[in-house]
């Protein structure tokens, strides 16, 4: 069998499958907002960014509720290789957010891709 022509494999697209790349809190105003809070850094693909990005405002959604943090001030932006999600949240409780931020996206990777059978 001959080996695969390398010029070839590199026009083809790859899928990317969907994961955290960078999270960090934000000690202050920032881009997204004048309150503190945590930030996702995500990698997926266009076609399923819709998806994730909607299930992962749902579930932190209903965690920062379930926390008692008052109403869930969530931002999502989007790029080419992925998304950046920012969740707000108080000083005190900010690496806590990063862990929310991080289970709420953990979820919609659960919830919003098909499963292999």
């Amino acid at each position: 069998m001959a080996a695969p022509d390398p010029q070839v494999a590199l026009t083809l697209p790859a899928a990317v499958l969907p994961h955290i790349v960078d999270s960090r809190r934000l000690f202050g105003p920032n881009l997204y907002s004048v309150r503190c809070g945590a930030v996702l850094e995500v990698a997926c693909d266009k076609g399923n960014r819709a998806s994730l990005t909607a299930a992962w405002a749902l579930h932190a959604d209903a965690l920062v509720r379930a926390l008692a943090w008052g109403a869930p001030e969530l931002r999502t932006r989007v790029h080419p290789g992925g998304a950046t999600l920012f969740l707000a949240a108080p000083v005190d409780v900010l690496l806590t957010a990063t862990e929310v931020n991080e289970q709420a996206w953990t979820l919609a990777e659960a919830h919003a891709l098909p499963v292999a059978h």
